[in-house]
């Protein structure tokens, strides 16, 4: 019928290389972004306290997902070792 890819073929070392440096992207323009969110919500202490909680977690969470993406199968096998 056609070609068929039965397995994707990636960079050694990397398990999603695009997913990775997208959310590593991601986590830089975001932390870039979140100065002028920051400013712009300047006035009440407590939405300052959210809005940097917010802007911190979401800078956290794209980054450590950039860096488990490529790491994956070695995390896995970590965790099956410690298991």
């Amino acid at each position: 019928m056609g070609n068929t890819v039965d397995e994707i073929i990636s960079i050694p070392g990397f398990n999603d290389p695009f997913s990775s440096i997208s959310h590593l992207l991601g986590a830089g323009i975001f932390a870039i972004l979140s100065i002028f969110l920051l400013r712009r919500g300047r006035g009440d202490r407590a939405r300052m306290i959210n809005l940097a909680v917010f802007c911190v977690a979401a800078v956290f969470l794209l980054s450590m997902s950039g860096v488990y993406l490529p790491n994956r199968r070695r995390a896995c096998s970590i965790g099956w070792a410690i298991s």
